[in-house]
């Protein structure tokens, strides 16, 4: 997007900056590196926060059952390995499905009831994933804890669909949940047949443990197209975000210019900003090319500042 101004100054200014597409483009890349084949360049800032929300952080976190958890005889040696790996910060994502190498599958289970599930099992494929197995493990997951709800057969009927699992977070870990309780309302009763039919028909459902318990967007929810809404919130979000910083920076033209010809010569009236990378939410570094200089932008301090190029090459930041 090109913005022109003769305001101030009587000069005139050229501005070029779109950091939505710059972002779009960051994500992208990242994930394109990552190996994603999937990715679409007008999708790839909501496929970043899909596969953000899906994928699970490599760290150490503590293990917690619920009183319900029973583990098949058979499958002990399995679980402690899988207990021991989640303990050790190792990679839990290769006991999930092959689905997560896709950056646009949607987990309908993840995204109604923030549920994970995990193949049980010790045998894995020459790529490093776990082979199909005959039990899965049905787990609620956070950075520091990894909470144990139940092992189920993956035949089982609706077996993404039991009802059980939500009421066993309720009764075992209810904080987890409290924010998406509502309590006293109606809700109509739907079984595991149900609750499979409606999801995959992308429909929105609350789960009724009793008639004063009634639960729902546990995990955010879902679109009418299954897409995550909490990966859309996220995709807005950081949207709304880019058009802020570009309103401060044309609000600020002036001020972005006497910095720059501190630091540049023959600075030009044409200028083109370019998103580096973020901070964090209220700190952004940018690339305005024609001049060949580096601008830090602080939102909440309405701070603006010149980079020195080593800051950027100590990044090892490669424009594209």
């Amino acid at each position: 997007m090109k913005y022109n101004s003769e305001i101030v100054k009587n000069a005139y200014r050229e501005l070029e900056i779109d950091l939505i597409s710059d972002l779009n483009r960051m994500a992208y890349n990242y994930l394109t590196e990552l190996g994603y084949t999937d990715v679409d360049q007008n999708r790839a800032l909501y496929q970043f926060f899909n596969v953000q929300k899906r994928k699970i952080a490599r760290k150490p976190r503590n293990i917690h059952k619920s009183k319900e958890f029973i583990c098949p005889k058979d499958y002990k040696e399995a679980f402690n390995e899988f207990e021991m790996r989640a303990k050790n910060g190792d990679d839990l994502n290769v006991f999930m499905s092959e689905k997560l190498k896709e950056a646009n599958y949607n987990d309908g289970l993840l995204n109604d009831w923030n549920i994970y599930h995990f193949h049980l099992t010790r045998q894995f494929r020459d790529d490093g994933w776990a082979k199909r197995s005959k039990y899965l493990i049905f787990a609620y997951v956070t950075d520091t804890d990894l909470y144990m709800l139940q092992v189920y057969k993956h035949k089982d009927n609706h077996v993404f669909a039991k009802q059980e699992l939500v009421e066993i977070i309720h009764k075992n870990w209810p904080e987890f949940i409290e924010k998406n309780h509502f309590k006293g309302k109606p809700c109509v009763d739907i079984d595991e047949k149900g609750y499979n039919l409606l999801r995959k028909a992308n429909i929105s459902t609350f789960v009724t443990l009793n008639e004063d318990d009634c639960f729902g967007s546990i995990g955010g929810g879902y679109m009418s197209d299954g897409s995550s809404t909490e990966a859309m919130w996220e995709e807005n979000k950081w949207k709304r975000l880019m058009k802020i910083v570009e309103k401060t920076i044309i609000a600020n033209m002036e001020l972005l210019i006497d910095l720059i010809k501190k630091e540049a010569e023959n600075v030009t009236n044409c200028f083109r900003i370019q998103l580096l990378w973020i901070d964090n939410e209220q700190e952004f570094t940018l690339y305005e090319h024609n001049n060949e200089v580096v601008l830090q932008i602080n939102l909440e301090k309405n701070q603006f500042r010149i980079c020195d190029w080593l800051y950027v090459l100590k990044e090892k930041i490669h424009l594209r």
